[in-house]
Formats: structure tokens, sequence, C-alpha cells
């Protein structure tokens, strides 16, 4: 089901399923940049995952700008898109849930967490494949985009103003204050985290479990992750 709320005037989108016959867990799905909604969607094993498991909710954001949210004229930093976020946890009372992120959207899981200084109930993160930091983007990165621009489900605007106005943010330092559970998943095969390893980059969590699957930067369309996924849930 295709819902809205509003986050000081701008119309952010994102799908939600109730399930009647549920527990009283919930999960939440962020996409990484450039994507949407229909990463999450397409992934039908992921999602009989968590019906499997009786979750209550499943909630999944178009951060702005992505699929049928508001491009505003702006307001694109690190902290815009995390009150998208609190903006759809709010308006769904979304309690006891998990935090599941792709890309730059398991970097903003985290980003949420720290910011929201455990004002909600979240039980766990699933991070996949992403360091844990906002990485400034590039022009490089930018003209590699627009010539394939018609191929993602975004305003076409939306990285000339990511470019513009997204900085660095490095939230390793501050790894030490979330508590819950976290599964770190890496793709062993050319993923994001890079040659320092998941080890070292998540050194400050306090209780992750680290997995490798044998894939690139696309991670959650593995069956070995799914697995690991429903072990880590249940």
């Amino acid at each position: 089901m295709d819902k809205f709320v509003e986050n000081n005037g701008i119309k952010i989108n994102y799908k939600i399923w109730d399930n009647q016959n549920s527990s009283n867990k919930s999960v939440l799905l962020v996409h990484g940049a450039l994507s949407s909604s229909n990463y999450w969607e397409e992934n039908t094993s992921l999602i009989s995952v968590f019906k499997q498991l009786g979750f209550e909710k499943i909630c999944i954001i178009n951060l702005r700008g992505h699929n049928k949210s508001d491009f505003p004229d702006s307001g694109f930093t690190v902290n815009d898109h995390l009150t998208d976020i609190e903006s759809v946890v709010k308006n769904e009372k979304l309690d006891n849930f998990t935090m599941i992120g792709h890309s730059l959207g398991a970097a903003y899981t985290l980003g949420f967490a720290l910011q929201s200084k455990k004002k909600f109930n979240i039980s766990s993160f699933i991070i996949g494949d992403y360091p844990p930091l906002v990485p400034p983007f590039s022009q490089e990165w930018l003209d590699g985009i627009i010539p394939d621009i018609d191929s993602f489900d975004i305003h076409p605007r939306l990285p000339y103003k990511l470019l513009e106005e997204i900085q660095f943010t490095d939230y390793r330092p501050l790894l030490s204050q979330i508590e819950n559970s976290v599964l770190v998943i890496q793709g062993a095969n050319g993923g994001m985290i890079g040659q320092e390893g998941d080890e070292q980059l998540f050194s400050g969590l306090v209780n992750v479990r680290f997995v490798k699957v044998p894939t690139g930067h696309d991670v959650f369309n593995s069956k070995e992750a799914i697995d690991k996924i429903k072990i880590f849930l249940q």
C-alpha cells in the first residue's frame, strides 16, 4: 500500500504491508542513493522472510527525490534525509523494529540511531555492504550518472542536489553508542566496504556479526544473505 507523510511541507512516500497474523515486530527498509522502494519490492525472497517471521509491519521508505516522494528546491543534507526516516517512523508508530539499509541507506540507518538518541525502540540493524560513513559525492560520480539518468527511479535533478549538499559524515567514532544487535553483510566480490574489511570499519560496535556473501555490492539478492538474515531475525 502506498502512503504519504508530510515532513516540513515535503511529502515523503513509503510502502507498507500490515500482517494481521503477526508478532509485535516490524521492519523499516532504507534504499541507497539513486535507488528506491523498487529495489526492496522486487526482492520477493527477502519480503517473504519478513512475512514468514510474522512481522507486523513491513515498511519501505522513498527518501526525498526518489520514486513518488517530493523533490524540494533544497534540503538534501544527511540530516534532511534522516528527518524523512523519522517522519515515517513516527507516522507508523513503529516500535520494536529492525532497520535494514543498503548502500548509502545502510549508513543512514546508523546515523538515524545515533541522532535519535534511543528515542525509538529499534531492536536491530542489518547493514548492506556499506561503511559506517557518508562520503561526499564527486563530479566524477555525477559525470558517470548523467548518461543513464533516465534508468533511475529519481527526479533527474537529484544527483546535482546530492553533489551540492551532502557533506562527509563519519559515524565510526560514535558506534560504541549503538548497543543493539547489528548484522553486517559484505559483498566478497568487489563490494563497497573495501579493503579495510568489515571488522576494522565497524570495530566500535559492541554487538555485531559479520557475514560475507559471494556477490558484489548487491548483497541482498543472494540466497546466502537471505538465509543469514532469517537466522539473525529469528
